[in-house]
């Protein structure tokens, strides 16, 4: 087959999410390339997660259909050469237990050896479809908190929960929370019946951040699958991603946000970031930064090692109590929520509840840090 060599390297990206770096199975380091003499479809697994992509032949520069073949080429060897040629058009051809990728020529993997994961493909119609931008951006934003500690499952997914003609998505690691919603989206077909699943969602937002990119402006639809076991994301470009859901229980989100604060800053965001990146300089090693909200707003942090930092937040301004509140927190955590929820205003009770960052369709909850209590 003849393709165009940026169309191939940008299905390589997606399959190779999936691909397994474990060894052990050597055919799941490779990318299964069927081609059916216009079209190649590449999918690569590690059997928790399968990704597929497709390849079309652009007619404007082919010499015409190829001879059909099925390959089980190495993965990441397979991505670097294609990544490494130059020129518009690149050739793929099968030779005598090789490929020929270009001017170099890799040994097949057993292609037998490779699971049958056309199983996994959803059948009748998507649990839902959503715009492509609106799910990205609240996908990346609850996603963000998930935890990446392998030995709690269930806080390494995103909740996905489906009810009524809202989707809700959820990301935690016990230490924060994220969460989004997209409104106005389609049940295929309605049901009034709610959804949950976990979903290991890193894959499908790497997939998400590139086809946004890839269409920039212009509009798109993802289609998701929800099934007792596993979930698919099928993108506009036929990129598909699905999952195998996690099980277990997921917390109580709903019971984790608080309904009544004592008081709510407002800020320029722009600003307080700044401050907050700056201080968080002096706030090493678990060191948190420490909001003081009496009269005007400084953020503090310091270091025994290295010393002390504040900015005072012009831009702020208290709504709460006249005593203020003081309360720490950790600084990457804040800046993440601060990102993820496109806050300019934060709610808090007081210095042991939790913040509350509170954005258009975004929010983002913070535990705060407690602080060692001086002796006299």
């Amino acid at each position: 087959m003849e393709t165009d060599r940026k169309d191939l390297d940008a299905a390589l990206r997606t399959v190779l999410s999936a691909v397994s770096k474990r060894p052990g199975i050597p055919a799941l380091s490779g990318v299964l390339v069927r081609f059916d003499g216009t079209t190649a479809t590449l999918t690569g697994t590690d059997l928790e997660t399968t990704a597929t992509a497709k390849v079309s032949q652009v007619a404007a520069y082919t010499k015409g259909p190829g001879e059909p073949f099925v390959a089980l080429i190495p993965g990441k060897l397979f991505a670097s050469v294609v990544k490494q040629s130059t020129g518009e058009r690149i050739e793929v051809t099968r030779e005598d237990g090789k490929v020929r990728i270009g001017k170099v020529a890799l040994r097949l993997l057993p292609e037998d050896d490779f699971p049958n994961v056309d199983a996994l493909a959803p059948s009748g119609d998507p649990t839902f479809a959503a715009d492509l931008a609106s799910f990205t951006d609240a996908l990346v934003c609850a996603e963000s908190a998930a935890s990446k500690d392998y030995a709690r499952p269930v806080l390494t997914g995103t909740l996905f929960h489906v009810e009524g003609d809202t989707l809700t998505m959820v990301g935690t690691d016990s230490y924060r929370l994220h969460l989004s919603t997209v409104s106005g989206f389609t049940w295929v077909p309605y049901t009034a019946e709610a959804r949950k699943a976990i979903v290991p969602a890193h894959g499908i937002v790497a997939e998400a951040k590139r086809e946004r990119t890839r269409l920039r402006k212009s509009t798109g639809t993802v289609r998701v699958w929800l099934s007792d076991t596993h979930a698919t994301v099928a993108f506009p470009n036929d990129a598909t991603i699905t999952t195998r859901i996690i099980e277990g229980e997921y917390p109580n989100y709903q019971q984790l946000i608080p309904e009544t604060h004592e008081g709510r800053l407002t800020f320029d965001a722009d600003e307080l970031r700044e401050a907050v990146k700056l201080t968080g300089l002096l706030a090493q090693n678990t060191t948190p930064i420490r909001f003081e909200m009496n009269g005007r707003t400084i953020v503090r942090a310091s270091s025994p090692d290295l010393g002390e930092a504040e900015a005072v937040i012009e831009s702020a301004a208290w709504h709460g109590s006249e005593d203020g509140q003081t309360a720490a927190f950790n600084p990457v955590y804040f800046l993440d929520g601060l990102v993820a929820s496109g806050a300019s205003s934060f709610e808090i009770r007081d210095g042991l509840k939790p913040l509350i960052l509170r954005g258009e369709d975004r929010l983002a909850l913070i535990m705060p840090v407690r602080m060692p209590v001086a002796v006299s």
